[in-house]
């Protein structure tokens, strides 16, 4: 996905749950940096996260292949309420989830406040 081009039409496409992601951003900027970084570094475990949301509506718990992997730098995602906050986004929006998940880095740039 580009950011310019292709960001704007799932922004028009999933106007609620782009709208979501970006007051997420505004409303709680450090949590929303944190989930951020976190995209940017491990971009398989964030797609893996999202679908995982996606495919398992109101499911409260993370792919339990975030418990196993053996390091995380120090940190750690089961503990992160904004990670859970992404995930719950994810299971109220599949459809636009889905269509995010396959670029963990158009993830990133949706999870900004700049365009709300």
């Amino acid at each position: 996905m580009q950011r310019p081009d292709e960001l704007a039409r799932w922004r028009a496409k999933y106007p609620n749950a782009a709208q979501e992601l970006c007051l997420f951003a505004r409303d709680y900027p450090i949590a929303a940096a944190r989930v951020r970084q976190w995209l940017r570094d491990h971009p398989i475990e964030a797609r893996d996260l999202v679908e995982w949301g996606a495919n398992h509506p109101g499911v409260t718990q993370l792919p339990p292949s975030l418990y196993t992997r053996p390091s995380w730098l120090g940190y750690r995602p089961w503990r992160d309420p904004a990670v859970y906050a992404l995930l719950d986004w994810a299971s109220a929006e599949p459809e636009a989830a889905r269509a995010l998940a396959s670029s963990p880095r158009a993830l990133e740039w949706a999870l900004d406040s700049r365009d709300c």
